[in-house]
């Protein structure tokens, strides 16, 4: 099956991608397969550094803006580790945009947003609110939400955060934020 390349049109082999005296590179996907015959060693070079020049490019291209490395930290009730399932909720104070992060083990919690959805840097405010429901599966694989029995549905003020007065700036670094809810 004939190929195009620079030089001319070049007989390629399937599952021969470089034969002898060409060279293979592979930009945005598609293979370009290039023909040094006949070129002088300034216009190999040219070729050659065009086609780098072509591929870095293409790989590090992005419009996204660069956002907040990430936040963690740990969550006590009443010196207490915040029970598995409580939602640190952080929301913005210009956009009202909003996150959140989910306790673990040992009421500890951290989120590093996609690279492909950065937020947004700048000043948050900072909600703690408990587990309120749980999530079971039933025998259909359809998952059924429901108000979790005997648990506690708010921590007062902290489960707002326009009330809580919790506050963190998310620059471009790693952040930590330990919070400590007190209900009595």
């Amino acid at each position: 099956m004939p190929k195009a390349g620079i030089g001319g049109i070049q007989d390629w082999q399937p599952g021969c991608p470089a034969c002898c005296d060409q060279s293979a590179a592979k930009v945005c996907g598609l293979a370009f397969i290039i023909s040094f015959e006949g070129m002088s060693i300034v216009v190999r070079s040219i070729v050659m550094l065009s086609a780098i020049c072509c591929l870095c490019f293409s790989v590090g291209c992005s419009d996204a803006e660069p956002g907040f490395g990430g936040v963690q930290g740990t969550v006590t009730v009443d010196s207490q580790p915040a029970p598995v399932g409580t939602r640190v909720k952080f929301r913005h104070i210009d956009d009202q945009s909003s996150f959140f992060a989910i306790v673990g083990e040992s009421g500890m919690y951290s989120y590093e947003p996609p690279v492909e959805a950065p937020l947004k840097t700048g000043e948050y405010q900072v909600g703690v609110e408990p587990v309120a429901s749980t999530t079971t599966v039933d025998g259909t694989g359809l998952a059924v939400e429901s108000a979790a029995a005997g648990k506690r549905k708010s921590y007062g003020k902290y489960s707002d955060p326009s009330e809580s007065g919790l506050t963190i700036a998310l620059t471009e670094g790693h952040a930590n934020l330990d919070i400590d809810v007190a209900t009595n």
